[in-house]
């Protein structure tokens, strides 16, 4: 015989099953975008996070900010290098690190994928307010505390420190 769950049990389980939910949908979105420029969700996702930190970052810290396993990044690197969208190059400050920079061709593609990208964040949002864009920004910030907190990890974000362009 099936439990029966409790409210809150309801409300949370409905809350996480529609944020994985949604969170897979942004995903598939980003990907169909993304794919006539000849990128996925996660080179663009690469492509992205180099440009807003403005500096080269490492295989490892791309990883963790993505939140994927450094043999998965690296699979994702070695073809975003071939094809031309990044390039390595070795630490300054050690050797063993592999710095990833994003290569000039790819910043008019990201600009104009940014621009799509952008122009749909607008259409999905459209009549939500900016109070609940806000409250639900930091909802979803609370709800990642306490998942780094439960899993022991550390928010990822990484700084520039070898930072030649």
């Amino acid at each position: 015989m099936k439990k029966m769950r409790t409210h809150w049990q309801s409300l949370s389980h409905d809350f996480i099953v529609s944020l994985d939910i949604t969170a897979r949908d942004v995903r598939n979105l980003a990907d169909e975008l993304a794919r006539p420029f000849g990128l996925s969700n996660s080179r663009w996702l690469v492509l992205r996070i180099l440009e807003e930190h403005g500096c080269a970052l490492s295989q490892k810290e791309l990883a963790a900010e993505i939140g994927i396993e450094g043999p998965t990044m690296v699979r994702i690197l070695d073809g975003m290098e071939r094809d031309g969208w990044v390039r390595r190059r070795i630490s300054d400050k050690d050797r063993r690190v592999k710095l990833i920079d994003v290569e000039n061709q790819s910043w008019e593609v990201m600009e104009q994928l940014g621009e799509k990208l952008e122009a749909v964040k607008v259409k999905m949002l459209k009549g939500i307010t900016d109070e609940e864009i806000m409250e639900g920004t930091a909802l979803l910030s609370r709800v990642r505390e306490r998942i780094l907190q439960i899993s022991g990890r550390k928010d990822p974000s990484p700084t520039c420190v070898d930072s030649k362009k």
